[in-house]
């Protein structure tokens, strides 16, 4: 059987590939294998470079023309080979119907654009606003945004606020951990510096989720000076941010400003916020000057909970299962994967079983800088799509 094709019957909606190769040409080879005989109208590609996804996105557009194909960069690509990096996955579904937009320039994105572009995923899906609205739990908002820009927490909440009770979910395209550049394509067009929307109708029964594998383990704080348009934290219970920090960590002060990244890498610096039984997680990514440089924006204001890690691999087993268990018939997963649980994971040597536990049934995706969930901006998550056969 030829790499990355799993034993998928002609007749299923959801086809999933993966190749280790790095010439396009021999990626699209491998996609056509395991597409054969299907017809696919919906394509989502993960590639672990810009040059690659750029001419494999094209290929595949010419090669599938009745499909609409988008895709990003990533720091990890999950399918049928397990997870790969700097190598190629894609997921295929018919009889999807799909719109996308490519949104460039993201740094010049402003709360408001976001009508425009529902108003054009609507009118390029062939819907109006009441057949959308009436059918708004049918459809999903997918997001693939550039995992640099910091413009995720903006985008989602102008497309969940203009698209109401649709499910959006996404995450933010990585380059590998470089923190270089990011690229996103729709229909062979690529670009740094992006976003796409894509509103898509399965066709099919589907479910989404999101999961992680922490707990909260103490009293709460209170963020009491804060710039969540620059996702920094000031002041924490009126103190400084690092100060606090280095308490609930139960590290010296000095030990956390000598090398931030380390320390906050080894003592697993996680927040919880929203509600103390639903907490949704918040990453401390390092320090800028003397406040907390945060993965997500956090609003002053805001209550965290200090938060604790279970076991990797085992909590997202049971997670996953549950959330196939959702879905009567499940054909397959659309996962996005924090790099942080990849991080992690690779520090435990359980890469492959983190894998596993996520693909209990065929599966595809990437490890990404940032999920998105509804309106939310998260880290620290498992997020995806199950879908099952179309009744």
């Amino acid at each position: 059987m030829p790499q990355g094709e799993p034993d998928q019957p002609p007749e299923t909606p959801l086809r999933v590939a993966a190749s280790l190769e790095s010439v396009p040409e021999r990626i699209l080879q491998t996609l056509t294998t395991a597409f054969e005989g299907m017809d696919p109208s919906f394509i989502m590609l993960f590639v672990g470079g810009g040059p690659q996804l750029s001419a494999l996105s094209t290929l595949v557009a010419e090669t599938y023309p009745d499909s609409l194909v988008v895709g990003c960069t990533t720091c990890g690509e999950i399918g049928p080979l397990g997870h790969t990096s700097g190598a190629a996955s894609a997921l295929a579904l018919t009889p999807a119907h799909a719109s996308a937009c490519l949104i460039e320039g993201l740094d010049a994105f402003r709360f408001g654009d976001g009508k425009k572009i529902i108003q054009d995923l609507i009118w390029k899906a062939g819907l109006d606003w009441q057949t959308f609205h009436a059918r708004r739990n049918e459809l999903l908002l997918l997001t693939l945004t550039d995992g640099l820009s910091g413009m995720e927490e903006i985008l989602i909440t102008s497309l969940a606020t203009y698209a109401p009770e649709v499910a959006l979910i996404g995450g933010s395209a990585a380059d590998n951990f470089r923190f270089e550049k990011t690229h996103v394509s729709v229909q062979g067009k690529t670009a740094a510096r992006s976003a796409a929307a894509i509103l898509l109708d399965p066709g099919m029964p589907f479910h989404v989720f999101q999961a992680h594998h922490y707990e909260v383990a103490g009293d709460s704080v209170v963020v009491t000076a804060a710039d969540p348009a620059r996702r920094l934290i000031h002041r924490i219970d009126g103190r400084p941010a690092p100060v606090v920090l280095a308490e609930l960590l139960e590290i010296p002060l000095a030990t956390l400003l000598e090398d931030p990244v380390l320390a906050i890498s080894r003592h697993q610096a996680i927040f919880g916020i929203g509600t103390r039984e639903a907490p949704m997680l918040r990453s401390v990514m390092g320090l800028l000057g003397e406040a907390l440089l945060m993965g997500g924006a956090v609003e002053e204001g805001s209550i965290l909970y200090p938060m604790t890690g279970g076991d990797l691999v085992s909590s997202s087993r049971d997670a996953v299962g549950l959330q196939v268990a959702c879905v009567s018939d499940a054909q397959g997963i659309l996962l996005f994967n924090c790099g942080g649980r990849l991080l992690e994971a690779s520090s435990e040597g359980a890469v492959p079983e983190l894998a596993q536990a996520m693909s209990p049934i065929p599966a595809a995706g990437f490890t990404i800088y940032g999920e998105q969930f509804g309106p939310m901006q998260l880290n620290h998550t498992l997020t995806g799509v199950v879908f099952g056969r179309p009744t």
